[in-house]
């Protein structure tokens, strides 16, 4: 069992059009919005349009995962905006249902100065409102996050608190590479990678990471900033992919790049080709 590596791609057109996309540029697996990103519309998905999802999907072999929408904020003290974000996951999470999706990857949101402890455990709270409300199958799982202004998840023991305190037997985890180092972890560093390798295990568990982002970085280690690059031409470096990818080759979870996106598909097809080329060494 290895990675499966992919891209995520537009839902342009429909959601069927993302797979075409992602056969495109040789996607094992791939990461779509089920959903326009930047807005409260909810998703409107088709019987017909979820069955030719699955059947597309499954020809290809492809292993597709669900981002959720950029506006939700389950860390919220506005009453309309949590209100809005609790109705929103509930749907993203019967969409992917309906489209056989494992995963929905999540950013836990900001606490808009009101503190860690109080965002977490809006958070935690939001969470059970909405597994409450959701019994499919479908997991939350968390993004760390490079903890930009207010954002919650910059350290894995946001994560880990989460994990132990919300309805666990929905959540599992995702790590963007750009985003841990933007916290401070510096994983392009063979023996601090080691130390963060098992400060994970002892906090968060790699058995509950089901989603890698693999995106290089333009900002520096610790910035709190997040900027993606393409893979070996940011500062992490492809020594910090060859340090993760020795940890997680062997998982059979999404591996997705989330790197700038030019005209044409070159640079997905070239990132993805760095990132097979580190996989078959380590």
């Amino acid at each position: 069992m290895t990675l499966c590596f992919g891209a995520h791609v537009s839902i342009a057109g429909g959601v069927c059009n993302a797979i075409e996309h992602a056969e495109r540029i040789g996607c094992d697996s791939f990461q779509i919005f089920v959903k326009p990103n930047r807005q409260w519309r909810l998703p409107n998905i088709t019987e017909n349009d979820a069955d030719f999802f699955y059947n597309k999907a499954l020809n290809f072999s492809a292993y597709p995962v669900a981002h959720s929408s950029y506006l939700l904020n389950l860390a919220s003290s506005n009453e309309v905006t949590l209100s809005k974000s609790i109705d929103t996951l509930v749907a993203e999470l019967e969409a992917c249902d309906s489209l056989r999706i494992k995963d929905l990857v999540l950013h836990p949101g900001s606490h808009g100065g009101d503190g860690e402890d109080v965002g977490l455990q809006r958070v935690v709270d939001s969470l059970a409102v909405v597994f409450d409300r959701f019994n499919g199958k479908c997991n939350v799982c968390l993004e760390l996050t490079a903890g930009t202004g207010f954002n919650l998840g910059y350290k894995f023991e946001h994560i880990s608190w989460i994990l132990k305190n919300g309805p666990t037997e929905n959540l599992s985890v995702c790590l963007d590479t750009a985003h841990v180092f933007g916290a401070g972890y510096d994983i392009s560093n063979m023996e601090k990678y080691k130390e963060i390798e098992l400060s994970f295990e002892a906090l968060i568990g790699w058995n509950n990471l089901k989603c890698l982002h693999l995106n290089d970085s333009k900002c520096e280690l610790g910035s709190r900033k997040d900027r993606h690059e393409h893979i070996g031409k940011g500062l992490i470096g492809l020594s910090g992919f060859q340090n993760i990818l020795s940890t997680c080759n062997s998982f059979e979870i999404p591996a997705i790049i989330e790197t700038p996106k030019g005209k044409s598909d070159d640079a997905d097809k070239l990132n993805l080709k760095t990132l097979r080329e580190i996989s078959c060494k380590v």
